[in-house]
């Protein structure tokens, strides 16, 4: 009877591992793909890491030359306009010249005419 017993529960311990070995094997497998998995999820999330910080300086980067950019529209708009200025001061300036030039040409004319009429009201006295 002993001997049954002893036989029964080795065929049952056959049958049962008959029956968990294949799991056995697929929880191995399935460990393995998991470390490899792991391995794989480590190393993106260290590209993802260096990724980031190289956004964050290339987001700094834009906003700096943004907030530069501006600046120069800015001075651009306002050297336009004092630009504008200088050349109606310039071309105010040179109606002038035109305008007194003329002026400043004749007065050797005037100059001798003056003298002329002194001249001739010194000989009539």
């Amino acid at each position: 009877i002993l001997s049954l017993w002893v036989v029964g529960v080795v065929k049952y311990h056959v049958q049962l591992l008959n029956k968990v070995q294949p799991a056995i094997i697929r929880v191995e497998k399935a460990t393995q793909a998991l470390e490899i998995a792991k391995q794989k999820l480590t190393v993106m999330e260290s590209k993802i890491s260096v990724l980031q910080e190289r956004l964050d300086g290339l987001q700094g980067s834009y906003e700096q030359a943004t907030i530069d950019k501006d600046l120069q529209n800015s001075q651009t708009i306002k050297m336009k306009t004092n630009l504008t200025a200088a050349a109606s001061f310039t071309d105010a300036l040179q109606n002038m010249e035109k305008t007194w030039g003329a002026e400043l040409d004749s007065i050797p004319l005037v100059k001798e005419y003056l003298e002329g009429c002194a001249a001739i009201a010194a000989a009539a006295t």
